[in-house]
């Protein structure tokens, strides 16, 4: 089930990024794009988020999806997508730190 959970979350990902690969947040942060950098930066975040609970899962794809629009349909929406790629950061890094410290 955890590889199924792993495979979809990779699939959606990989998904979101790839669609608007040439304004994504991999090209934000100052990589070149590219479908190799894409597939890793997609499995990354899926095997980071494998082990969580199912809402931290959901609120990743919702974040990754939302990071992947056009700038004008965000600007039109109203929301700023580095704001979303911040909290995109956040939530997949503070399950790590507070398992790292043991904070629970």
């Amino acid at each position: 089930m955890k590889y199924f959970k792993l495979a979809g979350l990779f699939i959606a990902l990989f998904v979101a990024m790839a669609l608007n690969m040439s304004d994504s947040f991999i090209v934000r942060l100052g990589f070149e794009a590219n479908y190799l950098l894409v597939v890793g930066v997609s499995l990354l975040i899926a095997w980071l988020t494998m082990n969580q609970h199912l809402l931290i899962v959901i609120v990743v794809l919702i974040l990754a999806l939302s990071t992947a629009v056009p700038e004008e349909t965000a600007v039109n929406l109203g929301y700023d997508r580095d704001v979303m790629l911040a909290a995109l950061v956040a939530i997949v890094m503070l399950p790590i730190i507070r398992d790292f410290f043991d904070l629970e």
